[in-house]
């Protein structure tokens, strides 16, 4: 009972919230809001409301559809009487705006039923219906809707998978082992800009739950399907737990076959024991252990089996004694109330797995994000975080602050590509975060030391190069020359010509033969043997790496116009 009060309590305070934002225009984390609300929901009565409030921000928001489908999901449950006729003039407003006119006059038809049927003075009911009248009668066919996403699908390897039955690593890389880099990737050839190396799904994933919802947006979990990740606006939650939403019934039903179906269980165990030993916070390292358990399976993890081996493989994150105890304590209270039906024995072993992966997947996982634009407050939200994940084979790329790869996201799906020509034998380096470009040697040494705990090595650290802002207007003598001045001009009129909207500027979508610009820019430097510490050369990568991300996912405005996410404050527009 207790439980069900509280659940309560969190439901109708969301629903507020999701009123506030609606109210303030803010229709995204409005949608957030609600359907955190759904997702709590103990009552039939309470899930009605949250439909009910998602479906008006849903029309407000241009999402037509999406409106009268949950509208009519509210309908279908413990919903007000006096309050039908809005959710049926909703359905009608949708439908005639959609084109649907037969069910738009029905709908509209029932609305009058309603009314006339209401305890009400027959003034008011009048009034009642000439409003919803009106109403109806301004509605005019819509010619697009609100805010659209178009995901495409991760490309191919190049040059083919290395090993058969594995398609994750391309042919032209190989895993090597030595004293000082432990297991990293080499080049197996010579490896051409713009190359896909890796491709890999995610072994451990998980979306970010609202732990401070008042940031909404970033708590993907409420706007993002728990099984794809593909963002949906009118997510239906499991039916038997609030921590997993999906956009359709495949993706349901995949999951609860896939992992959903014991990670379900587990964590309504666990949340049963309100034992308050995880030593994060927010709770992310029980969910970390649980979604390693249900997607893993625990006999499997007991087996060893080549996923787990995998991933034990491995460095491990480093922790004090005390916090290490707190965590091997929290592995034996969830494998204790999750596995009763191992034995003692089988589940102290299973709890140093679980100890041993949540170490590992805090030193190696990856945050999962995404890029977008957002037409009610017009703005880009660029690069948010919707969730953490594990990619055994991405984490064996080492770090340099002149890496020669960029990751991008297909939904939860991993892509490496080569952002620059990389030579047989050569190493491929990924970035832990700190580049050179923008931030001082001093600075990248301190938070790899701080986070990773190595002394980074790169070129770039090793020679001290210098931040490109010093470069700037430093032009080399062959690019003087001209014949390699339109080469030049085309890559900087094409990809940094800038379109301003309200008085905001974003970069347009490239052209599709940038690559090659960029690419034919790149030999120049390298037939010249000139040094890429250049802001040219730094800012035709970025060039690049941004046209990777356009690839993997384009999101749209209210009018379907296409746009590419901003550079980031350490970009070559912030020191252009």
């Amino acid at each position: 009972m207790e439980a069900a009060a509280d659940r309560q309590k969190e439901c109708e305070a969301s629903r507020k919230r999701g009123s506030a934002f609606l109210r303030d225009g803010l229709h995204l984390e409005a949608v957030a809001a609600f359907t955190r609300s759904l997702a709590l929901a103990p009552t039939a009565a309470s899930r009605g409301l949250a439909y009910a409030g998602r479906s008006a921000v849903l029309e407000a928001a241009g999402h037509f559809r999406q409106a009268a489908d949950d509208a009519r999901r509210a309908l279908g449950l413990d919903y007000p009487d006096l309050l039908k006729y809005k959710l049926h003039l909703r359905m009608a407003v949708c439908r005639k705006t959609l084109g649907q006119h037969p069910e738009a006059e029905e709908s509209l038809r029932q609305v009058t039923e309603l009314i006339q049927g209401c305890q009400l003075p027959e003034e008011k009911k009048g009034r009642l219906l000439e409003e919803a009248a009106d109403e109806f009668r301004a509605v005019a066919v819509s010619k697009g809707q609100g805010l659209c996403v178009r995901y495409l699908d991760a490309p191919e390897l190049s040059h083919g998978w290395r090993e058969e039955g594995d398609k994750r690593l391309s042919s032209a890389v190989e895993v090597k082992k030595d004293e000082k880099f432990g297991r990293h990737l080499l080049a197996a050839r010579d490896i051409n800009t713009g190359d896909v190396l890796l491709v890999e799904t995610p072994l451990i994933a998980f979306l970010l739950e609202a732990e401070n919802f008042d940031k909404g947006h970033k708590e993907a979990l409420w706007t993002h399907c728990s099984h794809c990740y593909e963002m949906c606006l009118n997510l239906e939650p499991c039916p038997d737990c609030p921590w997993a939403l999906y956009c359709s019934d495949e993706c349901r039903k995949g999951a609860w076959s896939g992992y959903h179906q014991l990670e379900c269980r587990m964590r309504r165990k666990y949340d049963l024991l309100k034992a308050p030993c995880d030593p994060d916070s927010s709770g992310s390292w029980t969910r970390i252990m649980i979604k390693a358990l249900s997607t893993l399976t625990p006999a499997a993890c007991l087996e060893n089996s080549p996923r787990v081996a995998e991933i034990l493989s491995l460095l491990p994150d480093v922790y004090d004694d005390e916090k290490l105890e707190r965590i091997r304590k929290l592995a034996k209270t969830i494998c204790a109330a999750c596995c009763e039906e191992l034995s003692a024995e089988q589940r102290e072993q299973l709890a140093k797995v679980c100890e041993r992966i949540l170490l590992v997947f805090q030193r190696n996982s990856y945050t999962i994000d995404e890029s977008h634009f957002v037409p009610s407050i017009d703005a880009f939200r660029s690069r948010e975080v919707i969730g953490r994940a594990m990619y055994p084979t991405v984490a064996l790329m080492n770090h340099s602050c002149d890496a020669n790869t960029t990751r991008v996201y297909h939904l939860g799906t991993q892509v490496v590509r080569a952002i620059r020509p990389i030579k047989k034998g050569e190493q491929i380096f990924s970035s832990y975060g700190p580049e050179y470009g923008g931030m001082p040697k001093s600075r990248r040494q301190a938070i790899l030391r701080k986070k990773f705990y190595f002394e980074c090595d790169c070129d770039s650290c090793d020679d001290d190069w210098p931040l490109i802002g010093s470069t700037m207007g430093q032009v080399p003598e062959f690019l003087r020359q001209p014949i390699h001045i339109p080469l030049l001009k085309e890559i900087v009129q094409n990809v940094i010509a800038n379109k301003t909207i309200q008085g905001r500027c974003y970069s347009k979508v490239v052209d599709k033969d940038i690559l090659e610009k960029c690419r034919k820019l790149q030999n120049l430097f390298v037939a010249q043997g000139e040094s890429r510490v250049n802001w040219i050369y730094f800012f035709t990568e970025k060039c690049i790496v941004n046209n990777f991300d356009l690839s993997a996912k384009i999101w749209l405005s209210a009018k379907g116009e296409p746009y590419l996410s901003p550079f980031n404050e350490d970009s070559i527009f912030a020191v252009y």
